[in-house]
């Protein structure tokens, strides 16, 4: 079983966007509450994906977040829970993998850094000229030759899509999402010692957002704890935006991190 939420105030989902990682994992912590998340094998994927039709606006509290008590349906000791997180989403995933311990038996890093910083000329943008931001947004995030082409589905244009998707964004939600990632910091690096399990991040070689380099902090703390199995994949000719860059490779380093 796969769930995979709009976050709050993005996409489908209604609510305010939330104001920090930890409001976003605390978040995330209860959804699985409320799905049970029983089964074997369980991934949970965190991200930005849809950005356009819930109600609400970006807030600065994190008073949206689901008060649904957390412990009693989480997976027991010995049952598989994934997590999988792209961009802002990882470090709200590895966030939530911490807090779970032993209960997260994977955990899938995609396009994260640490820290992940935001430049304050996209900041700026963000907030007073969203468009503007949207345009350097989409401009860093495809490899080259995303930006002419090579879209799995004929007549596909990545760049519009991306553009287009960020249009639908409510008020203040990328802002609030850039602000989110710059705040954090280096904080995923307290996490590392407390992740159990099987753990992969994902890079590729094009990304400007988070280049490959902007994860190897996080890295080395994961390799100093003995309760994790770390594998790395760096993807060729691919960008940040690596799920529609190139879908199959990256379903399959997913589904075979996963089984």
């Amino acid at each position: 079983n796969v769930i995979a939420p709009d976050l709050p105030g993005h996409g489908l989902s209604g609510g305010a966007a939330l104001s920090s990682i930890e409001a976003i994992a605390q978040w995330c912590e209860a959804v699985l509450a409320a799905c049970g998340a029983q089964s074997n094998s369980d991934p949970l994927t965190l991200g930005e994906r849809g950005r356009g039709e819930g109600g609400g606006h970006a807030t600065n509290s994190s008073s949206s977040v689901s008060p649904t008590a957390l412990s009693p349906t989480l997976p027991p000791r010995g049952r598989e829970l994934g997590i999988i997180g792209h961009s802002m989403g990882s470090l709200a995933a590895i966030a939530l993998a911490g807090n779970l311990g032993p209960r997260c038996n994977h955990l899938a890093l995609l396009a994260c850094a640490a820290p992940m910083g935001v430049s304050d000329a996209l900041l700026d943008a963000a907030k007073n000229t969203p468009d503007l931001a949207y345009k350097m947004i989409v401009g860093w995030a495809l490899a080259p030759a995303a930006h002419i082409g090579g879209n799995k589905a004929p007549g596909m244009w990545m760049a519009g899509q991306s553009l287009a998707l960020m249009r639908r964004a409510k008020p203040g939600v990328v802002h609030q999402d850039l602000e989110n990632c710059r705040r954090y910091a280096s904080k995923s690096l307290e996490f590392a010692p407390q992740v159990f399990g099987k753990v992969m991040c994902i890079s590729a070689n094009k990304d400007l957002m988070t280049p490959p380099k902007s994860v190897a902090p996080l890295i080395a703390a994961l390799q100093t704890n003995s309760n994790v199995r770390l594998t790395t994949l760096t993807l060729t000719n691919c960008g940040h935006s690596m799920m529609s860059e190139q879908p199959e490779e990256v379903l399959a380093a997913l589904k075979g991190f996963l089984q």
